[in-house]
């Protein structure tokens, strides 16, 4: 009985990270979006609420997985807490190492999660890490046309979106 209330917390715990990072696909999308809409939103507190809900998306996901798979989402859920302090305090190299655990943390955490299984949204996920890295570190796409610069964020957000909600599924 324990066991089992035990794997339902453990469960939804999984879930409410997989739609933390749905949200944070949806506050990038509504940052992209906005200045079409004539909405004055500040880019500051989007990029605030898009780290954050990386960084708990993450770790809840993190506290929900096993073996390599927790600590590669554990790194990638520090990587972004890092990054989004950096907003508040100057931080120097350390937002680079930062980087370096967020991009590869999720990364590495997403293929895990495909390792042995067909789940759509563990391929979205492998999706939007692959875009995370282009979101990171721009200067990797810096010479592609300005067409697919500008598509890398919404992009990203309609995979986390995706990701977030195909994840929980089973």
């Amino acid at each position: 009985m324990a066991a089992r209330a035990r794997s339902r917390a453990r469960a939804s715990r999984s879930q409410v990270g997989a739609y933390v990072l749905a949200a944070a696909g949806l506050v990038l999308l509504i940052g992209f979006l906005a200045p079409f809409a004539n909405l004055p939103i500040d880019s500051l507190w989007i990029g605030v609420l898009f780290h954050a809900g990386m960084a708990i998306g993450f770790g809840l996901l993190a506290a929900t997985m096993v073996g390599s798979e927790r600590g590669a989402a554990a790194v990638a859920a520090a990587g972004w807490a890092v990054r989004l302090i950096s907003f508040f305090v100057p931080l120097g190299i350390l937002v680079d190492i930062a980087n370096l655990a967020a991009v590869f943390g999720g990364l590495v955490a997403a293929l895990l999660l495909t390792a042995g299984r067909s789940r759509g949204g563990a391929g979205a996920l492998v999706i939007a890490m692959l875009l995370v890295v282009a979101f990171v570190y721009p200067m990797l796409i810096a010479f592609a046309p300005l067409v697919v610069l500008q598509a890398i964020s919404p992009l990203l957000g309609v995979a986390l979106v995706v990701a977030g909600i195909l994840l929980p599924r089973r």
